[in-house]
């Protein structure tokens, strides 16, 4: 993890290992709801409510039928309208198979995890402007 300022974390996102590239250990591994396919939580920095909240939102995107195409760009937008309404403006949501990212995020709102096998979920808040750090 890098340092943090002013209620504000930064974290990195390798593409090659999808994991955090700052973040030792292995992923967390919890079983899902449904029982077929485990949820594994590479990095969070997010409250356990949050959390649960979040993975089964992702869940639940993830079994929709209504999207045609863009399955990923669907997920991130059902996910993020849906943290938006239980906890407020400022949520960001990345759903792809290879991608690379490079965040600031507010305490207490980050999650990087995969509730499908081959897909990750980044989700983090950031509202405003990021802080002076001159």
């Amino acid at each position: 993890r890098l340092p943090s300022f002013r209620g504000v974390a930064q974290h990195e996102v390798s593409r090659a290992s999808r994991r955090p590239a700052v973040c030792g250990g292995s992923p967390r591994t919890m079983a899902s709801a449904g029982g077929k396919n485990a949820v594994q939580i590479y990095a969070e920095d997010m409250s356990d409510e949050k959390i649960e909240f979040a993975l089964a939102t992702a869940q639940e995107g993830f079994n929709q039928a209504s999207f045609k195409g863009k399955v990923f760009s669907y997920i991130a937008n059902f996910v993020q309208h849906h943290m938006e309404k239980q906890y407020g403006k400022g949520w960001n949501v990345v759903v792809g198979r290879s991608f690379g990212a490079y965040v600031t995020h507010e305490i207490k709102t980050y999650c990087y995890c995969s509730v499908v096998p081959g897909v990750c979920v980044l989700i983090w808040r950031c509202e405003g402007a990021p802080p002076d750090c001159a």
